[in-house]
This record gives C-alpha cells, structure tokens and sequence, in this order.
C-alpha cells in the first residue's frame, strides 16, 4: 500500500547513500510517512520548514531546527532549502502533499552527490502528484 510506497521513497535516499537520516511527512495531517530510526521532526520544526519554503528568507535569516539542531542555511527557495552544521548536512523539500527532510554526512558523502540525489527524489515524489 502507500506506506510501503513512502518507505521505499526513504530507503531509496539511505540507499544511494543520499541521506543518513530521512523523514518523511504528511504536509495537511502531519502523519509520519516513512521516517527513519534514528530521525524525528518536531510538529515545531515541521512548521518551520514549511513557512521556510514559502518565504525562503526565513530560513537564511534564521537557520533551520532539526531534532532540536540548528543548522545554518546556505541555498533555500520555494522547493529546497539546504542547511549545514559542522559536516552534516540537512535537506529540505516540500511538493504539493509532503514535506521531505533528510540529513547526510559530508564525511562520507560529496555535497554534490547528496543534494542531486535528493533533489530527484523530491521532483519524483512532485511528478507523481504527491
């Protein structure tokens, strides 16, 4: 069913080595689409996220709070909004139903890799209406 279809969405990002840590949710009733273990988004955070990519200013003002990190923004708009603390990096999409967040390790992973990989999986997710 569906929540095999948004596990295997989250497992795809961990197994392309595009993510560590990966959450996803639903945008109107909040619900944890497929999240994992060791990943957790406050409804603050979420709700952070979201007004962050309708005013990307907000986050490059402010940063964005992941499990109560703060991670400085180094590139957001409407569609993505990438932070970094140390060697980690989070980022951030939304389509029209979910909000996607993962986290990946610039230790282990190149930037570029990373943010190319999730950026198709968010346009995936959008080209398929969700």
């Amino acid at each position: 069913g569906a929540v095999k279809g948004w596990g295997e969405h989250a497992q795809n990002l961990i197994d392309c080595n595009a993510c560590s840590q990966i959450g996803i949710y639903a945008i109107e009733s909040g619900d944890k689409l497929a999240v994992s273990p060791s990943f957790s988004m406050s409804k603050a955070e979420r709700a952070e996220a979201l007004r962050g990519c309708e005013d990307p200013t907000v986050p490059m003002a402010k940063g964005v709070t992941v499990q109560g990190v703060k991670y400085m923004c180094i590139k957001a708009d409407e569609d993505l909004t990438w932070a970094k603390k140390g060697a980690y990096l989070l980022m951030v999409g939304k389509t029209k139903h979910v909000l996607v967040a993962g986290i990946c390790d610039l230790d282990k992973v190149d930037l570029k890799d990373a943010t190319s990989a999730f950026e198709k999986a968010v346009q995936v997710l959008r080209n398929g209406g969700c």
